[in-house]
């Protein structure tokens, strides 16, 4: 039996030792902006043009443009007719974060009117650029992310301006603090969104329509994305070198004032990140549009502060060295909240999904415990790894051939994957993927009993499948997607690993009407695959939305409260749920 490849083994060297390098690139930087201030000076003004610098023009044009290209932008229509996540969004940016933020400089840094200057500049250039490397790295909705960026982009070049004239020269005057005149166009502004966002957005774009047109979507997503990926993570590596060396001996010589900047950045990234985080969850966003709220929330455009600061007050002033200590704290710090993000996705229950991976692994652990099927002597196999957890056959809608390479999502104990095995004979094999070391266990106790020798078990997501690109010819699944808290993106790793002229067949719940707001939050239901089923267009919209298009229904049959696993379900919640669901089974293919 082969052993199954962990996540962390997939990822590449430079993913699984991120945080060393960014640490690494942030004294590499300073270092040098220590030890060779005049030559670092001499290059940057040599290389820059008016306020911006070339090098980190093109560092963050390069870190920006893979993210970038991975956007659908087919799909950006959903983005802005979403008004509840577009108005949330607007508050958080364009409301709580310039407020915090003058806040927290005031409090702070009164005694320092040009940090303070700085600082208050800082919360209000809402952030266009590194975000997308922050959503990316947390798994967030990378369409959601382009679509919010480009709407504060709009908002920025529209109001800095007026926002820079109230925040820095009104207000301040108005409590008797020492402000500033700010003088900064439109025009500016717009340029700078245009350099650090516009071209990566447009080169993004250009590439996915020429390409997807010239070599499809699956030679795009499955070669092209994984080829160019790793240009995010060396220019943001490059970036931070750059931007660190520009201030590097001020860093070291007055450490004080680092620290005395520091600390309010430090509070203002944390609260905006889980007020944004806590804020979006409440009014029902799931994970992926969550994390994308939080980390626009939280990030800013560094770039655009950094250039103001200079162009109104001098390389020297104290708002510009403020402006340059911003992603000093922000790196590392933005970096741990996407941990902090992934932290929360295993264990934290998402609308739209019937439980978290804890939850699903506890439940269903239980079961495995609990299960004779190892022992029951001469049974069938049909009946080896059948614990009634299902909600389908879909391996009598698969039309499995001999020879097929067959994958099982969410393979539990083992069931379909044995179905499966008879009929794709000596030279197919199945491979059942589970999350659940008890499930898995008795899984492959039961392939010793039934003697089989195409069949193998590996660990691991449905949301991350540990298989290579196209590598499958049929994908089953029964009574699982469902448990998942990111259903879209498990469709969209079925599309990558099945080859071209592939078939998903899939067998789960679906409802019919939503349910009420005590049902979804009932552990049990979620753990049966009902709490937090898809209504049936959304579940339907999400396999089209991943590139196999419309799906074919095969079977369609009403999901009554007696046939929920657990406790019998009675009273006000057998009523709720009486038409509420269906379990069907669905044909998709891949192009």
């Amino acid at each position: 039996m082969t052993t199954e490849p962990t996540i962390a083994s997939r990822l590449s060297f430079l993913d699984r030792w991120l945080t060393l390098w960014i640490f690494l690139a942030m004294a590499a930087g300073v270092g040098l902006g220590w030890l060779f201030p005049a030559a670092v000076s001499s290059f940057n003004a040599a290389s820059s043009v008016g306020t911006t610098s070339i090098p980190i023009a093109i560092g963050l044009i390069l870190m920006m443009y893979p993210p970038l290209a991975k956007v659908r932008y087919e799909e950006l229509g959903r983005v802005f007719a979403d008004k509840r996540v577009l108005t949330l969004s607007l508050i958080q940016n364009w409301v709580v974060g310039p407020v915090l933020m003058f806040a927290l400089a005031v409090f702070f840094l009164r005694g320092y009117p040009e940090y303070m200057i700085g600082l208050i500049m800082i919360g209000l250039a809402r952030c266009i650029a590194m975000v997308i490397v922050w959503n990316d790295l947390a798994g967030g909705d990378t369409e959601y992310c382009a679509g919010l960026v480009a709407f504060n982009s709009i908002f920025q070049v529209l109001f800095f301006s007026a926002f820079a004239w109230f925040f820095i020269t009104v207000l301040p005057a108005k409590l008797g603090l020492a402000g500033a005149v700010v003088n900064i166009t439109m025009g500016e502004i717009a340029q700078s969104v245009f350099i650090y966002l516009g071209i990566p957005f447009l080169a993004g774009m250009a590439t996915r329509f020429a390409l997807v047109k010239a070599r499809g979507k699956e030679w795009y997503h499955g070669r092209f994305i994984p080829a160019v990926s790793p240009i995010t993570l060396i220019a943001l590596l490059f970036t931070i070198v750059v931007m660190f060396s520009i201030q590097g001996r001020r860093i070291v010589e007055y450490p004080a004032d680092v620290l005395r900047i520091g600390l309010p950045l430090l509070i203002y990234f944390g609260v905006m990140f889980f007020v944004s985080f806590f804020m979006s969850r409440r009014v029902g966003a799931g994970y992926p549009v969550t994390c994308t709220l939080s980390f626009t929330a939280a990030s800013n455009n560094f770039e655009l502060a950094i250039a103001v600061a200079i162009a109104t007050f001098g390389i020297g002033h104290g708002a510009a060295f403020a402006a340059v200590i911003g992603p000093l704290v922000e790196v590392p710090v933005l970096i741990g909240l996407v941990n902090v993000a992934l932290y929360f996705h295993r264990k934290l229950a998402w609308p739209g999904s019937c439980a978290t991976h804890e939850l699903v692994r506890k439940a269903y652990a239980e079961v495995a415990k609990g299960s004779c099927c190892c022992s029951c002597g001469t049974a069938k196999t049909a009946d080896v790894g059948d614990l009634g957890l299902s909600c389908g056959d879909p391996v009598a809608f698969s039309c499995l051939k001999e020879g097929d390479v067959v994958l099982d999502l969410g393979s539990g104990a083992g069931k379909d994957v044995f179905l499966a095995a008879r009929k794709v004979g000596a030279g197919g094999k199945v491979i059942g993927v589970d999350m659940t070391d008890e499930m898995l266990a008795l899984a492959r106790r039961n392939t010793e009993k039934l003697g089989l020798a195409n069949v193998e078990f590996r660990k691991g997501t449905i949301e991350e499948l540990p298989l290579d690109d196209a590598s499958v010819d049929v994908i089953i699944s029964n009574c699982v997607i469902n448990l998942s808290p990111d259903k879209a993106r498990v469709f969209r790793e079925a599309f990558r690993v099945l080859r071209p002229g592939g078939r998903l067949v899939v067998s789960d719940i679906v409802l019919e009407r939503p349910l009420p707001e005590r049902l979804k939050a009932d552990e049990g239901l979620y753990s049966a695959c009902i709490a937090g089923a898809l209504l049936r267009p959304d579940y339907l919209g999400a396999v089209a939305a991943a590139g196999f298009g419309k799906p074919q229904i095969l079977a369609d049959r009403e999901r009554k409260p007696s046939d929920v696993r657990g406790d019998p379900v009675t009273g006000e919640a057998a009523e709720a749920l009486a038409g509420a669901a269906s379990s069907i089974t669905l044909l998709a293919r891949k192009p």
